[in-house]
């Protein structure tokens, strides 16, 4: 149930920017490790976190996507109990090497590739306006659409 809401925020997301310049990711985790991840900007003062209300927090990934916010860059963590944990993240994910892309991206795209088989990482979701949303597990690209 929750990777099926973890599909239904980023396509709630996408949908809302459907004719707008925007981009994303949110990865799902059970368990972070502290050296994957790194704040890359200070939190705005009107963000609180943890947020654990699901509406809240497509609000939030939506205010995220416009590239003038503040805490726009990076990835956002929601964790396995629907709480929105971490905006802004640089995520640090090692190359794959026995595992080649067999469809190329930009770095956000080949970020959330690679980190989907990271230990602790359930999902790792991106969109923009230049693809459609798309979903890795474990280095297997899945549609949202299909998987809600």
């Amino acid at each position: 149930m929750v990777y099926q809401r973890f599909c239904e925020i980023l396509i709630e997301v996408a949908e809302y920017n459907k004719s707008k310049h925007y981009g994303i990711g949110v990865v799902l985790y059970s368990k972070l490790s502290p050296n994957s991840i790194s704040p890359l900007s200070i939190l705005e003062k009107d963000i609180h976190l943890p947020i654990s209300n699901d509406h809240a927090i497509v609000d939030m990934l939506i205010k995220l996507t416009r590239s003038n916010h503040p805490n726009h860059d990076g990835f956002h963590f929601i964790s396995n109990e629907l709480s929105l944990t971490h905006i802004s993240q640089y995520f640090s994910t090692p190359i794959v090497n026995n595992r080649s892309m067999q469809i190329y991206g930009g770095s956000r795209y080949r970020t959330a590739y690679y980190g989907s088989f990271l230990d602790g990482i359930i999902a790792c979701g991106i969109a923009s306006d230049n693809y459609k949303p798309t979903i890795f597990k474990q280095g297997i690209k899945y549609d949202p659409y299909i998987e809600r």
